[in-house]
């Protein structure tokens, strides 16, 4: 397939930041890229975008900035995740292509990267949202049984 028949295939999608009590201290969440197809009740096709330090802002990230760059963790929806709801809110993104230096050999790669709007902001208002401590434990899980996947979209 051509990179742009490829393009053509990936579904619609919306970014997701999903935060948990066990990370209120730290302000910690995960960021998700969500299909908009062929989702049914809390069960979500996406893919999974972290942060990465090879392609920081010049002097690294700085605690509380909120100038976090992100990279997909895989190229494909491939992830099965159980989103609770109050534990997620939908992200505006912005996406940036950059020149960094990969790996040892200091060779110059093209990467494109997606940062948050206003991320610091939306950090707080997912807290906001969030049940306070006594809520679900766990805002994302992993779904590996289609059964049981099932009955917790019930």
């Amino acid at each position: 397939k051509t990179r742009a028949a490829a393009r053509k295939e990936e579904p619609e999608t919306f970014f997701a930041m999903v935060v948990d009590n066990e990370w209120r201290d730290q302000g910690g969440f995960r960021v998700f890229e969500v299909a908009k197809d062929g989702t049914q009740g809390r069960i979500r096709t996406c893919r999974e975008w972290y942060c990465d330090a090879d392609i920081a802002p010049p002097g690294g990230y700085k605690p509380g900035a909120g100038d976090q760059r992100f990279l997909p963790m895989v190229k494909k929806f491939s992830k099965k995740a159980c989103l609770e709801e109050g534990a997620w809110i939908e992200l505006q993104v912005t996406s940036h292509t950059g020149e960094f230096q990969e790996g040892k050999k200091k060779k110059l790669k093209t990467v494109t990267y997606m940062t948050i709007n206003n991320e610091r902001k939306e950090v707080a208002r997912a807290y906001e949202v969030l049940e306070p401590e006594g809520g679900r434990p766990k805002s994302v899980s992993k779904v590996t049984d289609r059964a049981a996947a099932a009955k917790r979209a019930a």
